[in-house]
């Protein structure tokens, strides 16, 4: 800082200040000066005083402050932001603790869902929320489980005695051509729900766990000797075959692989029309069975559901079996089956 005094005759009123440019002695090089100038009366005379201030160690404090300033708030921001991503992350912890154990829990295959303990009152409150809804269903699921099989193996005893004396009515020479016909419906009638019956039976066998044991299948020896099997179905309706088999082997349940097998290849003769074609190809990785059909494009949003049928006439229920241990996923609709 720099101060000059001089004698003046009039006083100035106030303070002027402005900024000018100097030399300045402390840093050997031209600087930037606030400029002061007033006046001050002493013992009579009035003497006028210039005070130049320096501004470059005001601007490096201002700076500095404003550095300084930042810093601590980004430091606050970044420990606050830690503290609470730690905190968060264990209180919120018996939540996804919570969320994966009923991700890995199905249906009829976990009897005890273990969910996390935890000292927080809402997390307790829905833990204890979801046992009762478990256990409700649970409970639900092996009543209709048990319906389900019991209905289907309490059937087939009056259903056998229906088709033996229906076979009986069928071969009496007392009918007349009418009654012959009725007769002829009924029994088509008591098959379709003979084999309604013993599907339910083997979906009860599937979600009872009874079709556990898996064991290496070689699906090209099986196919072949379908194939061997449906050969004069297909010559009488004139459908052309189609079949290329390379080695392929799945590790799955052997009577429920036969079943799927049956279900495609079946199929592919029944909804095929007359003088069309099979096609079967087997890879080491994929099994595909196609075959010309109708036209008709199938609902894609309920060609899965199980009791769904195209045609409102088949005598088929379509009741769809998938077993997942058998390690197999069937496109019913277009008839790939990946291994």
């Amino acid at each position: 800082m720099r101060v000059d005094y001089a004698l003046v005759r009039q006083p100035i009123t106030g303070i002027h200040s402005s900024f000018v440019k100097a030399y300045d002695s402390l840093e050997s090089a031209a600087g930037t000066f606030r400029k002061f100038i007033f006046t001050l009366p002493v013992e009579g005379q009035i003497y006028q005083v210039t005070l130049l201030r320096p501004l470059a160690g005001t601007h490096d404090l201002a700076v500095t402050i404003i550095l300084v300033t930042l810093s601590t708030i980004l430091v606050i921001l970044i420990v606050a932001l830690l503290i609470n991503r730690i905190l968060l992350h264990r209180l919120w912890q018996p939540f996804y603790d919570t969320i994966a154990a009923m991700r890995s829990y199905k249906l009829g295959k976990i009897k005890q869902v273990s969910l996390p303990q935890t000292g927080i009152e809402e997390f307790v409150f829905l833990n204890d929320s979801l046992k009762h809804t478990i256990q409700k269903a649970e409970e639900e699921y092996q009543v209709l489980k048990e319906f389900t099989e019991n209905a289907s193996h309490e059937l087939q005893t009056p259903l056998a005695i229906i088709r033996s004396k229906l076979d009986l009515i069928i071969q009496r020479e007392d009918l007349t051509e009418v009654q012959s016909e009725e007769m002829k419906e009924i029994y088509a009638e008591v098959k379709k729900l003979s084999r309604l019956s013993g599907s339910l039976l083997l979906l009860a066998k599937i979600e009872n766990q009874q079709f556990e044991q898996v064991s290496a299948v070689n699906l090209k020896e099986r196919i072949e000797k379908k194939v061997q099997q449906l050969q004069e179905l297909w010559k009488n309706n004139e459908i052309n075959l189609d079949c290329h088999l390379q080695e392929g082997a799945i590790r799955a349940n052997g009577d429920l692989t036969d079943i799927l097998l049956n279900n495609l290849l079946s199929n592919a003769s029944r909804h095929n029309i007359k003088g069309g074609s099979i096609d079967i190809y087997l890879q080491s990785h994929q099994l595909t069975v196609s075959n010309t059909g109708s036209p008709k494009v199938l609902d894609s949003k309920r060609i899965f559901m199980r009791f769904y049928k195209e045609e409102t006439n088949s005598l088929h229920n379509w009741i769809g079996v998938i077993h997942h241990k058998a390690n197999l996923r069937a496109v019913r609709h277009s008839n790939y089956l990946f291994l």
